[in-house]
């Protein structure tokens, strides 16, 4: 039963990663015949409560967080550490994460010293995956860079880059071979933000000097590329950067991509929007900046299109509508902004998005 247990969770994570997050919540929190099959599983206690984080019911959330604080769950520790942080208790979320990244550092150097089944045994009080097994090293791994991915943004969230730099040079001093292109890109995004476009090259330097084993290192390596040439104001060789990427990517087919175990936390905790997404994005900007509002309007618009229930992410909703005010009489522009809200309800995903903050229509 545990096998079917995980195939079933596996396949929801997979539809969350694919973008279906409002279906799947249905089958987690209303269909009882699912409930009573599954209820021995606190993974999907997890999954749930994360979902509806996920799509901004922030009560309706903490009431399931809340039945998790003892929960063993690494997934469940980083949801209470991330539910505290959106009621604004940030000193506390990031006090959590901190013990919760210091617990998985002394998980890795156990594991070092210890034969893979030894350390499977766990004690008592060892933290359990998504299936309540113990955690084994490469999870450990997983969750050390999700963990640190949220610190930064805590940190930057808040304007305290410095700590945010600080703590990528501690993950630097301590990481494995492995896990050194991610905390690098965290490094360069960050001094990105703070306008250290030394610091960002330098990282580009170090990360040319790094294997990328994985499409998603490459790929992420080519993105902080792009962004460091647009922050030194070379917005057509960024333009062409994105552009080139968006067709390799498109190549590869990338957004039809095999889920596999890695993206089972992207699906869970996810603190970042789709890489089509972020790549329309770039590309939209750089469009602006070399005065082609019609192709940053046309970039975006083909973005959403392509995947909708994915790509109608609020980052891209937003930027859209506001290049419809640009680009367009107040009244045309409506027009526009109301087809992409007719195209989120047809989709299931209008809960998503705010008709004022987001899709920017006027309330008259």
């Amino acid at each position: 039963m545990a096998e079917r247990a995980e195939d079933a969770l596996f396949a929801l994570c997979s539809r969350v990663w694919r973008g279906d997050a409002e279906q799947v919540l249905e089958v987690v929190t209303r269909d009882e015949a699912f409930a009573a099959r599954w209820a021995a599983y606190e993974g999907w206690r997890v999954l749930a409560a994360a979902l509806l984080l996920k799509l901004g019911k922030l009560d309706a959330a903490t009431e399931r967080i809340e039945q998790l604080q003892q929960s063993r769950l690494v997934a469940a520790k980083v949801l209470c550490a991330i539910v505290t942080f959106e009621w604004n208790e940030r000193s506390t979320a990031v006090d959590m994460l901190h013990k919760l990244l210091a617990v998985l550092r002394e998980h890795r150097a156990k594991a070092a010293g210890e034969a893979e089944s030894a350390a499977a045994e766990g004690s008592k009080g060892s933290l359990l995956d998504m299936m309540g097994q113990p955690l084994t090293s490469a999870g450990a791994s997983e969750w050390r860079l999700r963990i640190t991915s949220l610190l930064v943004s805590c940190y930057a969230s808040s304007g305290d880059y410095a700590l945010a730099i600080d703590l990528c040079e501690q993950e630097l001093a301590t990481c494995s071979d492995v896990e050194t292109c991610a905390v690098l890109l965290h490094t360069g995004r960050v001094r990105l933000q703070v306008g250290d476009l030394e610091g960002a090259r330098d990282v580009l330097g170090k990360l040319k000097c790094h294997e990328l084993k994985t499409w998603t290192e490459e790929v992420g390596a080519r993105i902080l590329e792009g962004m460091t040439l647009y922050a030194e104001c070379k917005y057509q060789t960024a333009l062409e950067l994105f552009g080139r990427l968006r067709d390799d990517c498109a190549k590869a087919n990338a957004g039809d991509e095999p889920y596999l175990p890695d993206h089972m936390l992207a699906a869970i905790i996810d603190i970042q929007e789709p890489l089509e997404v972020t790549l329309a994005n770039n590309y939209a900007l750089c469009s602006l900046h070399v005065c082609d509002l019609g192709g940053a309007i046309e970039v975006l618009e083909a973005c959403i299109h392509k995947d909708p229930r994915r790509n109608l992410h609020r980052a891209v909703v937003f930027n859209l509508c506001t290049l419809y005010d640009l680009a367009k009489p107040k009244d045309q522009s409506q027009v526009a902004k109301l087809k992409i809200k007719e195209l989120a309800e047809q989709f299931g995903v209008q809960a998503r998005f705010d008709d004022v903050v987001d899709l920017r229509l006027s309330q008259q």
